[in-house]
Order: structure tokens, then C-alpha cells, then sequence
């Protein structure tokens, strides 16, 4: 079975990115928050996930 990456957006005001992360790593996807910025410079960057 293949690996499940997860992305987790971060930006001001959302306070879950933690907890979410968290739960995605319980459920056996890697996860990594980044944040919004980083997609907007790159775009590139979500064929990561």
C-alpha cells in the first residue's frame, strides 16, 4: 500500500492545524502543515502531496 501524504494549510485564524495534523498522522497519513504563503509563492509545491 502506498504512502498517504497529507498537507495542512496554516493561516491567521485557523486554530485546528494541530489537531488535525494529529489526527491524520493517528490515522497513518504523514502529514505536514505549511503554510498558506508557501503555496501561494510556489505552486508547485502541492505535486508534494
Amino acid at each position: 500500500m502506498a504512502d498517504v501524504r497529507a498537507v495542512v494549510l496554516r493561516a491567521a485564524g485557523i486554530n485546528c492545524d494541530m489537531e488535525t495534523e494529529y489526527a491524520l498522522e493517528l490515522a497513518g497519513a504523514k502529514a505536514q502543515r505549511v503554510h498558506i504563503n508557501r503555496f501561494i509563492e510556489d505552486k508547485s509545491m502541492l505535486d508534494e502531496f
